[in-house]
């Protein structure tokens, strides 16, 4: 990764790096290394969909530009303005968002950079919530779970 990211920047192009994970307990404790990794490569921001990894990364390496993924689901102004109140410098728009709800995103947020698909969406379901991933990461997103009171845990 390392020569990939340096052979880039020698032909003036910028890499970012994606944690586009949905944390759950056992994945905090690699966090440290991925930040380890983000300092050591040097790119030019990361690409994150999980609230409490934006935070993380936010704390880690203040400087660090982060986009936010289309797996965070971002579909309205109202939650392009959250992140980009928390410190995003840029969000990639969730691929139901229309043309129409572009522009008014733009409209409302002006100081924030904004990606948005043209074309194509490989999701059996909603953005972010893939049944290839499902299968891959044995992480079913779409498989019914019972709910459990927390204060019953």
């Amino acid at each position: 990764m390392h020569e990939g990211i340096t052979f880039a920047h020698k032909l003036g192009k910028k890499v970012y790096l994606t944690l586009n994970l949905f944390s759950h307990n056992k994945d905090i404790p690699n966090l440290k290394n991925f930040v380890n990794t983000i300092k050591t490569l040097n790119p030019y921001g990361v690409i994150i969909s999980d609230p409490g990894i934006f935070d993380y990364i936010k704390k880690e390496i203040p400087k660090m530009p982060i986009h936010i993924s289309t797996q965070a689901n971002v579909c309205s102004w109202l939650t392009v303005n959250f992140w980009q109140n928390l410190g995003a410098s840029l969000c990639v728009l969730g691929r139901e968002v229309s043309f129409l709800e572009t522009k008014e995103i733009r409209e409302k947020c002006k100081n924030i950079k904004l990606e948005v698909f043209i074309h194509g969406a490989m999701c059996i379901s909603y953005s972010g919530r893939c049944l290839l991933s499902a299968f891959m990461a044995a992480r079913n997103a779409i498989k019914e779970r019972a709910l459990i009171p927390v204060d019953g845990i």
